[in-house]
């Protein structure tokens, strides 16, 4: 029964605003979870394991994309790359200019002393002969790098003019790399051949100035040429084509 002057129970629930969740009983809300989005579901059927999984990390970003970056990335480390043989094998190149220079004017120098001493004060330089002949191949031997990342050692272009572009470039290509097979047996074997050398304490005929060390200059001249030549195929596979100039 009602009270007096009052409303029934029944008709005051009835008038009620229902709740929020009433309307949707048939609906649950996955709980926030890092890295997990707010996620209607139907209630008993799938777990919140399996929303969590579905769902994407905060931050994290489509595969596509992920390797899209990676490959723009990698132009820049091998440029990174390339620069740093740039200054490690320009600077050798230099060194070896500087050092083959400087070796030339002593072969003048000593070349002009030697005439003067022997024509006008009958007094030669000996073993001037000898040692002018082994400053020269200081020249020689340590102008092989340098003169090749100038491009200009002696070529025969009769026939690889002729060649398509692409195929001169793989012909070239081809010859660097057995060049850095060769002149890696020559620097092995003229190390040995130097050491024993060099052991055995030998001196210039007409002055007791040793040579040993002289037999030295093969194997250095060759780790020299090594590096330019790895420069110039690491350019081909990694840069714009051969690199010559410093």
């Amino acid at each position: 029964m009602a009270p007096e002057g009052g409303v029934s129970h029944s008709r005051l629930a009835a008038t009620e605003p229902e709740a929020p969740m009433a309307r949707h009983r048939h609906l649950a809300f996955a709980p926030r979870h890092p890295g997990t989005q707010w996620a209607p579901v139907t209630e008993g059927r799938v777990s919140c394991g399996r929303i969590k999984a579905r769902g994407r990390r905060a931050g994290s970003m489509p595969r596509h994309q992920t390797e899209k970056g990676m490959a723009m990335m990698r132009p820049e480390a091998n440029r990174d790359l390339l620069s740093t043989i740039d200054r490690v094998v320009g600077r050798l190149n230099r060194y070896a200019t500087y050092m083959c220079s400087a070796t030339l004017a002593a072969i003048m120098v000593l070349g002009t002393c030697d005439v003067f001493g022997r024509f006008a004060l009958n007094r030669p330089i000996l073993g001037a002969l000898e040692i002018s002949s082994i400053m020269m191949g200081l020249v020689v031997l340590l102008g092989w790098a340098p003169t090749q990342s100038q491009g200009q050692h002696v070529k025969v272009e009769l026939l690889t003019r002729r060649l398509p572009p692409r195929a001169r470039t793989v012909l070239e290509q081809i010859v660097r790399i057995l060049l850095l097979v060769l002149f890696a047996v020559v620097a092995q074997q003229s190390w040995r051949i130097a050491a024993t050398n060099y052991a055995e304490g030998r001196t210039l005929q007409t002055v007791d100035i040793p040579i040993g060390f002289t037999y030295f200059l093969v194997p250095v001249g060759s780790l020299l040429i090594l590096t330019q030549l790895a420069r110039e195929v690491l350019y081909s596979l990694l840069g714009d084509g051969k690199r010559h100039a410093d």
